[in-house]
């Protein structure tokens, strides 16, 4: 996976995450989850997991959560064992 496509996958998260409300996020959402599922068995299932928890947390983030700051620091750590072991492999 080069720094373009994690750079795309980032972008989308953070749109995900930040969105205002959760029909907001959803297109941003829908486009994550076609680009996540078209990945499986490219990768480390162990890394591709993270992934895809990253996005369940984004997904929880977005809106008006009251435990948002919780949950953006759940993407953050997720996001970082993807790309740290990503870059890795």
């Amino acid at each position: 996976m080069d720094e373009k496509e994690l750079k795309t996958l980032r972008n989308l998260i953070e749109e995900v995450m930040y969105a205002h409300t959760k029909k907001e996020a959803e297109e941003h959402l829908k486009r994550l989850k076609f680009i996540f599922s078209g990945m499986k068995g490219t990768m480390d299932p162990y890394f591709w997991g993270k992934l895809g928890q990253a996005i369940t947390a984004a997904k929880e983030a977005s809106g008006n959560e009251k435990n948002k700051e919780r949950l953006i620091s759940f993407v953050e750590q997720y996001w970082s064992e993807f790309k740290t072991g990503i870059q890795q492999s």
